[in-house]
C-alpha cells in the first residue's frame, strides 16, 4: 500500500478554489477515468463527496496519481476505508461514506477532535432514512481554522456550491448542521525526509532560484497539452521552481521559448511546462 498526507490533501484542495465542480466536472471524469466507484458518476450525482475524494486522492505519494493512476487509486480506497473489491465501492455519497469512517473507527463528533484533513459532513432533518440514519446530506474538505463575526470555526473546502463552483467557506464551531467529520488514514502531516545509510537526515534543498523576468517575445507556437491528469506549471524551467497553476488534458498553449525539454507558455509572465506532455 502507498501513502498519502493530510497536508498534499489540503493544498490540493486550496488549489481549487473557484474551479467548475457541479454533477459534471473534472474531478468526476478523473475518477471515472480509473473506475474509482462502482458505476461512472460524471453527470450521475452530486460531486460534494466525490470532490472530497479527490482531493485524497492526489494527497497520495508513491505512488501519485500524476505517474500512477491506477496504484494511487487503492491507496485512496484504503484511505477512505472504502471496499477494495471492484465493483462493490460507492462511495460518492456522503452516508456510505459516513459508515466507511464509523467502521474504521475515524468517526468524530466533537468538534474539538477535528482536524485539518478531516471530511466534514453535514446534517437536516429532512434527509433522515433507513439508509442515512444521520440525515447527511453535503461534505468538505477541512483546511484551516478561521473566525467571521466574532466565531470560531473551520475553513472548510466546497464542491458542487456557490453556483457549482469549488469555493471555501466558514462553519462556526457550534453550528448545529455538523454531523461529524470522518479522518482518512493519512500518513501524517507531509512526508519526512529519508534518512541516508548513516542515519543522517539529507540536508535541505538549496533556496528556490528568483526566476529572470524574461523580456516579451513576439511569436510562438502552439501546442496542446496531453496528460492523464493535469500539468503543472512552474515559475521556471525545472522541477525545483514552485508550482503557480495547472493545465488539463486538451488545453492548448503557445509556447514563446524552449530550455532543456521547457517551454514557456507566457509571452510576458514567467510560467513554464514539460515539454514531454505537449503535442
Amino acid at each position: 500500500m502507498g501513502s498519502c498526507y493530510a497536508g498534499l490533501t489540503v493544498a490540493y484542495a486550496r488549489a481549487q478554489k473557484g474551479k467548475p465542480c457541479s454533477k459534471t466536472s473534472e474531478y468526476a471524469k478523473q475518477m471515472d477515468a480509473i473506475n474509482f466507484y462502482n458505476t461512472p458518476k460524471d453527470g450521475a450525482a452530486d460531486s460534494c463527496s466525490l470532490y472530497v475524494d479527490n482531493c485524497v486522492l492526489h494527497g497520495c505519494v508513491d505512488p501519485s496519481y500524476e505517474d500512477d493512476p491506477e496504484g494511487a487509486k487503492w491507496t485512496a480506497l484504503y484511505m477512505l476505508n472504502e471496499p477494495q473489491s471492484p465493483g462493490a465501492n460507492e462511495g460518492a455519497g456522503c452516508a456510505q461514506a459516513v459508515s466507511y469512517f464509523q467502521a474504521m473507527g475515524e468517526w468524530y463528533t466533537d468538534t474539538k477532535d477535528f482536524e485539518r484533513g478531516d471530511k466534514i459532513f453535514y446534517r437536516r432533518s429532512s434527509a433522515v432514512s433507513k439508509k442515512n440514519p444521520l440525515g447527511v446530506y453535503h461534505t468538505g474538505l477541512i483546511v484551516d481554522w478561521g473566525s467571521f463575526n466574532g466565531k470560531d470555526g473551520f475553513i472548510v473546502s466546497e464542491g458542487n456550491t456557490s453556483g457549482g463552483i469549488v469555493d471555501e467557506k466558514f462553519v462556526a464551531f457550534n453550528d448545529s448542521k455538523i454531523a461529524g467529520a470522518g479522518r482518512p488514514r493519512y500518513d501524517g502531516w507531509l512526508p519526512i525526509p529519508a534518512a541516508d545509510d548513516d542515519d543522517n537526515i539529507e540536508p535541505a534543498p538549496e533556496p528556490t532560484p528568483d526566476p529572470v523576468i524574461p523580456e516579451p517575445t513576439p511569436t510562438g507556437k502552439e501546442y496542446t497539452v496531453s496528460v492523464n491528469s493535469f500539468l503543472r506549471v512552474r515559475n521556471g524551467p525545472g522541477t525545483d521552481y514552485p508550482i503557480v497553476d495547472k493545465l488539463y488534458n486538451g488545453e492548448t498553449v503557445t509556447v514563446y521559448e524552449e530550455q532543456d525539454g521547457w517551454g514557456r507558455i507566457s509571452n510576458d509572465m514567467y510560467l513554464w511546462v514539460s515539454m514531454d506532455y505537449l503535442v
